[in-house]
């Protein structure tokens, strides 16, 4: 059996939670009651006799207030409409959710095994840094700046994936690119 508006738990009966959960809803509206009351400096049978007015289709008193308006339909807010009721002959389902996990850039650069300077795909490695601005402001004004540190700047981001290779050239510091003045007739013909 299964309360209606409720959300099924296949792990505990309804049976034995129903009561509990009236019980609930009813200390919730006394409570609420008491908070109105004492709010608006009434007694608690005022405020039962102010916000309990409204009636739910069984002909319960529920609470509730409305606010009416000009030329616009009244706004109702009322707890308690949906009695908490048993039905029987429900057939729980629960659903497993999946969850699905979008790739971030930094994970699809990543999967991509392909150096970000020189194109190879030999034992990719991810260059990092701790702030680019440390970059910027150690670069700033100098003439030469190295294609690691312009290509960091130009995708803003503290982490470059290159191999090997280039990985000890940046940390040694000698890489600088590849320069047409340092590119010989050989390496092009290759």
């Amino acid at each position: 059996m299964a309360i209606k508006g409720a959300r099924p738990l296949s792990n505990i009966t309804t049976v034995s939670i129903a009561q509990p959960m009236r019980e609930l809803s009813r200390y919730c509206i006394k409570k609420t009651l008491g908070t109105e009351a004492a709010k608006h400096q009434i007694s608690k049978p005022a405020a039962d006799r102010k916000y309990r007015k409204f009636l739910a289709i069984d002909g319960r008193r529920i609470v509730g207030t409305e606010i009416k308006r000009e030329n616009k339909k009244s706004l109702i807010a009322a707890f308690g409409k949906k009695p908490l009721e048993r039905e029987s002959n429900v057939k729980i389902q629960d659903v497993i959710q999946t969850i699905h996990i979008n790739r971030t850039e930094l994970t699809t650069r990543l999967l991509a095994d392909v150096c970000e300077l020189c194109g190879s795909s030999a034992q990719v490695e991810g260059h990092h840094i701790r702030k680019l601005s440390d970059l910027k402001k150690h670069y700033k004004g100098k003439s030469e700046i190295p294609k690691w540190v312009r290509k960091m700047i130009a995708i803003r981001r503290k982490t470059l994936f290159v191999c090997h290779k280039c990985h000890r050239k940046i940390h040694n510091g000698l890489y600088d690119g590849a320069k047409l003045a340092n590119i010989s007739l050989e390496s092009l013909i290759q």
